[in-house]
Formats: structure tokens, C-alpha cells, sequence
């Protein structure tokens, strides 16, 4: 860290696609914003990939140099719009990547930042309200 690397394979087997992608970072819970880089604006959802079947994409981007410095909960929210041979766009479900520093490694969250924040908002009312009880 601060760099990310990934990959990405096309399922299809003979049709190419493109794609759009989206990378937006989550620091302690605040958005830090989409990864946005003006030379090669390749995570920020406005250049278009082109993706051919069996060819698999090895990117990386960085991030910014707090997510290093800091110790707080790292999350990625990644938004991804495939556009079929027909040019039409159809956008996926939004993902979420955690990154756990104990163990240094990233691991999938299969929902949008929007629902694990409502979730953990939940957690820390209800860690309150048991320790309410307890007295």
C-alpha cells in the first residue's frame, strides 16, 4: 500500500466487451473520493475499457498517501458498467473491498459501502444499548 493491483478477465469466450470502472476510497467511514488520475482516468468511470475474451488485465492504482499513514478501517467501493456489442450499458451491483492491515491483504465484502456504514451504525447502537442494560 499505497498501491492496489487487481485483475480482471472477461467471461465470455469469443464477444468482446467493454467496461467502466469506478473506484471510489473510504477512510474511517469519510469518502476520500473517487480515484481520479487526469493522465489515465482509468478508475474514475470516464474512460472506457476495452476488454477481449480470454485476456486478462492486470491493473493498479494508488491511493492516497493517508490510507498509508493512518490505521483506520480502508474500504474500496468499486462501481463497474459493462457495455455489450450493442453498446448498451448495463451496471453491476456496486462491491466492497476491506483491507486488513493485521494481516495486509484485501478481502471481498459482496455489498455497496452504503450498506456495511448502516450496518456498523447499527452495531456501535446496539453495543450501546446492551452496555446500558448491563447497569
Amino acid at each position: 500500500m499505497p498501491s492496489v493491483g487487481f485483475s480482471i478477465t472477461p467471461v465470455g469466450r469469443f464477444i468482446p466487451v467493454k467496461a467502466r470502472i469506478a473506484a471510489r476510497v473510504f477512510l474511517c467511514g469519510n469518502d476520500l473520493g473517487q480515484i481520479d488520475d487526469s493522465e489515465k482516468p482509468y478508475y474514475s468511470g470516464k474512460i472506457v475499457w476495452n476488454l477481449n475474451p480470454g485476456i486478462t488485465f492486470n491493473g493498479n492504482f494508488r491511493l492516497p498517501t493517508e490510507c498509508a499513514e493512518k490505521k483506520e478501517n480502508l474500504q474500496l467501493e468499486l462501481g463497474i458498467a459493462v457495455i455489450d456489442p450493442y453498446e448498451r450499458e448495463h451496471e453491476l451491483l456496486p462491491i466492497c473491498y476491506t483491507y486488513n492491515r493485521t494481516g495486509e491483504y484485501w478481502f471481498m465484502e459482496p455489498t455497496s459501502f452504503d450498506e456495511l456504514k448502516r450496518h456498523r451504525k447499527w452495531e456501535t447502537i446496539q453495543m450501546e444499548l446492551d452496555e446500558s442494560n448491563r447497569v
